[in-house]
């Protein structure tokens, strides 16, 4: 829920992770590509990168409205370093089902 909070909130907490975006003119950060496919189900799946050295949240999502059957790309910037990428499923039911093809 905290995750959610930071990201959709036009005024966020002050414990709130920075956006990526933010690095996009910095010439060390990375640039990443993140497309979305939603299933029928697109208001189950949120993600998140989290910093591998210490576990904290750099960037969490989704920060639009999932469309059912929708596609969405955005773009991060990242500072080198390793990172974790973790899609999160609250209806436990994965991302493909019979109503759609979430990838």
């Amino acid at each position: 829920i905290q995750q959610q909070i930071c990201a959709l909130s036009q005024t966020p907490p002050a414990d709130c992770p920075t956006t990526t975006t933010s690095l996009e003119n910095n010439p060390q950060a990375v640039k990443l590509s993140l497309i979305f496919i939603h299933d029928f189900w697109s208001d189950q799946t949120t993600y998140s990168v989290r910093s591998k050295s210490d576990g904290s949240v750099v960037f969490a999502g989704p920060t639009y409205v999932p469309v059912r059957n929708g596609r969405w790309k955005t773009t991060l910037y990242l500072l080198p370093g390793e990172y974790t990428f973790e899609v999160y499923d609250s209806g436990n039911n994965g991302m493909k089902s019979d109503q759609g093809d979430g990838r």
